[in-house]
């Protein structure tokens, strides 16, 4: 499991997460009917909101969440939130292997 720190983890409409992962910047928010993990490895500009908006170099992974237009993502519970970083950190650590992002 590749090392990540959670920040901050709450929220309602939306759930949002900020921390490290790998040494790297992460952002998750869940709202509506999906989630988003965003982490910058663009290293002299480290903000994992870049990576969203397509600015700088970072991996981003997205998925719905519940039934489309059902707003389940804005309450997330926060122990499910914590398994979806997980796997997202599991996912950003084989894409900084496979990319050599260091």
């Amino acid at each position: 499991m590749p090392l990540m720190s959670i920040d901050y983890l709450g929220g309602i409409a939306p759930v949002q997460a900020f921390g490290t992962v790998s040494g790297h910047p992460f952002y998750f928010r869940a709202r509506g009917d999906s989630w988003v993990f965003a982490v910058s490895t663009y290293h002299t500009a480290p903000d994992p909101l870049s990576a969203l908006v397509g600015k700088q170099q970072g991996f981003v992974l997205s998925k719905p969440y519940g039934r489309v237009g059902d707003m389940a993502a804005s309450a997330m519970p926060e122990d499910v939130a914590q398994g979806i970083l997980r796997r997202c950190a599991r996912a950003f650590a084989a894409f900084v292997g496979s990319e050599g992002v260091r």
